[in-house]
């Protein structure tokens, strides 16, 4: 607690934490831990048994317990025994330093008082201080060594009065010189450290070439320093006044020692500008930064600089120094290539952005050699006048280049392998799956696939092994082999693939699939073992063209005069489109393959066949193209006299035969077939860039195009027009002879509209936009009026079939109902009719309301025309109105027929048998047994009772009942002749209705 300035109450808190304590107990029963430290870590108390303890802790107070060993081995620790086999104490920060001065300072005084060593004879006294001198000068030199110094040790002996005779004391003389010799080893091992020596045992960099001079220069500073103390000079100048053999190789060795250290200065002060560029290197960590070397000139700088240390300084300008200069300058540019790279997970990130990381490498590493070479060059050339001006002479850099990028081409080509490896896998990517067709593809694709599983397979092995390693290490041996198996598979897997392109070619039938499979293959071909497969294959993909060719041959000449009508594809073009879209087609055949032909071998090409195809595919592309300017320029001649001609039409035409016909938009067809021609060739010349060989465009005539300008001006006219007469004609088809006489006033007014464009106005009248506006209104009003008539005649025919429809009270049958007694069903049956009367009342004033529409409708069109309004008494209305009334009477007949059938049907025992019916009603059969002596007959009687000869309240009653309720429901809706008036009579006189009451009865 006292060395660590704690109270004990502190102390305790410290063993008391679990971790310390189980740390503590280690150390005392355990004999393999022989130290336990108490030491300081962010400001807490820790106890721990670490050896190897941080080099930040060398600043703070450590305090140490050590076990001694005993036979090589520690024991146990107890309280009997702790005394003897355990030591401790502080651990210092420097300790060699502190050993030094507690040397010199406590123990050599202690020494050298007599009484002190009074039990040392007299005869061992002088080889003990001996040995201490020796110790203290070993301490003091292993401590300079330990901090970059080169410590010179003094002797431990009195020197004379005077120095300007020559020392007589031969014992002093020798013991001074082996001082010298000591003195002239440790200066000339300061002299001689070079920095050749860090690139036996690593890979410094220039940063560490800086320091190193540095370093140099301070020591060699510090022992000129040392050598004028004035101890020094006292050794030096007994022994030059005693004549001493090494005093003129030590005075040569002071002369070498200044020439090293103006050189170490020399060094320093041309190397220390380009610590900022040594800096930049190293720091560049990171793509951006990484990058930033070549766009921001950190090389062209950095070589400049090295030019003028190789022009302008006096110890750096010789060839070793500036190999191993730019040799460490590589080590640091290899540093920062691969934290550029970051091989830990170049596999697996996106193989676009791997391939990235190591091409950027790859690049920044190739401008850093491109300028040293353009340095090279530079001091190799005659004086330039800015290097004249500057003080620079020229010394060619007269060194081999393997000397210097020996480790980074090392690196590069490591580089360039794992570029290989990622482009491989992006070649086998897993979502690019190569889909072979023909008779064999879903054999051939299942190959396919697993070929994929197995680089997948190869290429996991390579870059995730059993034992992981630095595969940008161009120390690590184990790279090479891993990536020599990696070919290898590779190589075996493209194999198959090259036999699997083979196969499929085999089975392919046309030109068009062979350039897709081998566009399919597209990057495989690339790689020599499926390229040479391809090329064994170019000889019959030539004669494939040359058998194609000859079929456009063939078929030109078979088709050229009858496209339209031999070839039902073009049936539904124009002439002329037909005709240039299949000779097009055939030059797209020829021109299209022809481009890839071209691409074959010029061993291929240069053969007989070749010859032959190249002169065919020359003649036939001549020969399409000339018909295709046949036809077009023919067409061109006679298209603009039929244009202006046809244009000079009226709007309307009717049928010569029949005056009153339909009406016709009069927009003639070869008008029509003119604009689809242009359409057409306006696509062709649109498209004529984007097709193989043919850069052709046709000139189409102006007269011809300036009617295609107002294409769309003519569609939306013609298709307004289109809209007008086929309302028109749809209406007056569909007009009933009662309907017209309603709108004759209207009729007439629109006719004499319509004449306007039967016998005025043609295509070029400016007064089209007018005509269209105002027959659009028109008939649309009146399809608005006829489609009212129309429409509230449709729903008063609709609302009297679904009431009939609605009619599902009888037949009654088994699945929905049971039979009931006669009270029971009339009680049903009331209730039936009463919902059924209200049903019919409220659908009887739904009908004259919408006789009170059509009427409304019509006036409203006759009071925006100006025309007299309809009366309901208006003989045209009463017609009109007596011809809805009669499909009011028959559809309200037809309804009491359906009833009557239904009743009919329910009462029929042949209708109930064929269609699983359930009888009407319940009727018992009651006989009667009077008894003995009684005045009562015997009887057999029907409850209720059948016929009316039987008595009150019999069925027939009651079905004549039911058949007159039918009838009488005519009462419900009131006739449209005559309001005040129903339909009753009209169904009483119906033959069907009779006929069928008839039949129930």
């Amino acid at each position: 607690a006292a060395a660590l300035k704690l109270k004990p109450a502190d102390l305790k808190k410290i063993t008391d934490n679990e971790e310390h304590a189980a740390t503590l107990k280690e150390f005392f029963d355990t004999a393999d831990t022989r130290a336990v430290f108490f030491m300081q870590r962010q400001g807490q108390w820790v106890v721990t048994s670490e050896a190897n303890l941080p080099a930040g802790h060398s600043k703070k107070k450590i305090f140490y317990f050590l076990k001694l060993t005993e036979n090589g081995r520690a024991g146990k620790v107890d309280l009997g025994n702790i005394a003897r086999t355990v030591v401790f104490g502080d651990l210092f920060m420097r300790p060699l330093e502190t050993l030094d001065q507690y040397s010199k300072n406590v123990m050599l005084p202690v020494l050298q008082k007599k009484e002190n060593i009074k039990d040392v004879s007299d005869v061992a006294q002088p080889a003990l201080m001996e040995n201490v001198s020796s110790y203290l000068a070993y301490t003091l030199v292993t401590n300079g060594l330990c901090n970059g110094r080169t410590l010179l040790p003094l002797p431990m002996i009195s020197f004379p009065d005077r120095l300007d005779e020559p020392a007589k004391d031969k014992d002093l003389l020798y013991q001074l010189e082996g001082v010298l010799v000591a003195w002239t080893a440790q200066i000339r091992a300061a002299i001689s450290q070079s920095p050749e020596a860090m690139l036996e045992t690593g890979n410094p960099g220039p940063r560490e070439e800086l320091e190193f001079w540095r370093n140099k220069r301070d020591n060699l500073l510090a022992l000129e320093e040392q050598l004028h103390a004035p101890k020094v000079l006292k050794v030096k100048t007994m022994l030059g006044k005693a004549g001493s053999s090494y005093y003129r190789p030590f005075a040569d060795l002071i002369k070498s020692l200044r020439k090293a250290a103006e050189e170490a200065r020399d060094n320093c002060r041309f190397l220390e500008p380009l610590a900022e560029q040594f800096q930049d290197i190293r720091d560049a960590q990171d793509a951006e930064s990484f990058e930033a070397l070549v766009t921001n000139g950190n090389f062209k700088k950095l070589f400049h600089h090295i030019w003028v240390v190789w022009t302008h300084s006096k110890h750096y300008n010789t060839p070793t120094r500036l190999v191993i200069l730019i040799r460490e300058v590589c080590n640091d540019l290899i540093v920062a290539a691969k934290a550029n790279v970051a091989i830990d997970d170049l596999f697996t990130c996106e193989p676009d952005e791997a391939m990235k990381r190591v091409s950027n490498t790859l690049s920044v590493c190739s401008h850093f050699k491109t300028w040293y070479f353009q340095y090279k060059a530079r001091a190799g050339k005659d004086d330039r006048a800015e290097d004249r001006a500057a003080g620079a002479e020229r010394r060619p850099w007269k060194f081999q280049n393997t000397t210097l990028f020996a480790r980074l081409d090392q690196f590069l080509e490591r580089c360039h392998d794992l570029l290989d490896v990622l482009e491989t896998a992006v070649l086998f990517n897993p979502n690019k799956r190569v889909e072979m067709g023909g008779t064999s593809g879903a054999e051939l694709s299942r190959q396919t696939e697993a070929l994929y599983n197995e680089f997948q397979t190869a290429y996991t092995e390579f870059h995730s092994p059993a034992e992981m390693y630095d595969k940008l290490d161009v120390d690590e041996p184990r790279f090479d082999p891993d990536f020599t198996a990696f070919r290898g598979n590779v190589r075996s897997i493209e194999m198959k693939l090259g036999s699997m392109l083979a196969t499929c070619m085999e089975d392919s039938t046309t030109l068009y699939n062979t350039f897709k499979l081998i566009d399919t293959f597209d990057g495989f071909l690339e790689r020599s073992v499926i390229h040479q497969q391809w090329q064994r294959r170019q000889m019959d993909v030539l004669q494939a063209y040359h058998q194609d060719l000859l079929q456009v041959q063939e078929c030109f000449y078979l088709y050229k005069d009858d496209v339209h009508s031999r070839l039902t594809v073009y049936n539904r073009l124009p002439l002329t489109s037909a005709q240039l879209i299949y000779a097009k087609g055939l030059l797209q055949r020829v021109s299209e393959p022809f481009t890839r032909i071209c691409e074959l071998s010029k061993q291929v090409l240069r053969s007989e066949v070749a010859k032959e195809v190249m002169s065919l595919q020359k003649q036939l592309t001549t020969m399409l193209k000339g018909y295709i300017h046949a036809c077009a320029d023919r067409w061109a001649g006679k298209v603009g006299s039929v244009t202006s001609e046809k244009l000079k039409l009226n709007l309307f035409s009717r049928d010569p035969g029949d005056p009153d016909g339909p009406v016709r938009v009069n927009f003639d067809p070869q008008v029509v077939k003119m604009l689809r021609e242009v359409t057409y060739f306006e696509f062709l010349n649109a498209s004529s860039g984007d097709s193989h060989g043919d850069d052709q465009t046709f000139v189409i005539p102006p007269a011809a195009m300036a009617v295609y300008r107002e294409r769309d001006q003519f569609r939306m006219h013609t298709l307004k027009l289109d809209l007008i007469v086929s309302t028109y004609n749809k209406f007056m088809e569909d007009m009933l002879d009662v309907e017209k006489p309603l709108m004759t006033d209207e009729l007439k007014q629109f006719d004499d509209e319509l004449e306007k464009g039967l016998k005025q106005l043609n295509w070029r009248s400016p007064e089209i936009d007018v005509f269209i506006q105002t027959a659009t209104e028109a008939v649309e009003a009146l399809d608005k009026v006829f489609a009212t008539l129309k429409g509230n005649t449709k729903k008063i025919r609709q609302s009297l079939e679904d009431y009939t429809t609605d009619d599902k009270f009888l037949p009654i049958h088994a699945k929905d109902a049971k039979t009931s007694s006669l009270d029971d069903f009339q009680k049903r049956f009331s209730e039936n009719r009463k919902a059924r009367d209200a049903d019919l009342t409220e659908r009887g004033t739904e009908i004259h309301d919408l006789m009170d529409s059509s009427l409304e409708a019509v006036n409203e069109l006759k009071a925006e025309l100006g025309f007299p309004l309809l009366r309901p008494d208006t003989e045209c209305w009463v017609q009109y109105v007596g011809h809805v009334n009669e499909i009011v009477r028959t559809l309200m007949c037809n309804s009491v027929v359906h009833s009557l059938r239904n009743l009919r049907d329910q009462v029929s025992a042949e209708w109930l048998k064929e269609n699983d019916g359930m009888p009407l009603l319940d009727i018992k059969l009651i006989l009667t047994q009077p008894a003995a002596h009684s005045v009562e007959v015997q009887e057999a009687r029907f409850v209720p009772l059948l016929s009316a000869t039987d008595g009150t309240g019999s069925l027939d009653t009651v079905v004549n009942e039911w058949i007159k309720d039918y009838n009488d429901t005519a009462m419900c809706i009131y006739r449209l002749d005559a309001p005040d008036d129903n339909y009753t009579q009209d169904v009483y006189a119906y033959k069907e209705c009779n006929a069928m009451a008839k039949s129930i009865n």
